[in-house]
């Protein structure tokens, strides 16, 4: 498991997979254009939060996956190192 500590500096675009698994895994996700996301954390329980508003970071828990099943939003960026 990572460092929870560690500062994000960079968001890489997110495509929604249920088969991409992020490695490491991210612990925010922000949502640029609101509707439902559905992720998967690292400790493999898959949530889908309904109605996300447009701007909100989603997080902080480590979410291994995006899934494409159940989320009706676009423009994820995932908080990151790279």
């Amino acid at each position: 498991m990572q460092e929870p500590t560690w500062p994000g500096y960079n968001l890489i675009a997110v495509t929604p997979s249920d088969s991409t698994t992020f490695s490491p895994a991210v612990r925010q996700l922000y949502v640029g254009v609101g509707g439902n996301v559905t992720v998967e954390t690292e400790a493999g329980t898959t949530v889908t939060f309904v109605n996300v508003l447009g701007g909100t970071y989603i997080g902080p828990f480590f979410i291994k996956k995006v899934k494409s099943t159940g989320t009706t939003r676009s423009e994820e960026r995932r908080v990151g190192k790279e």
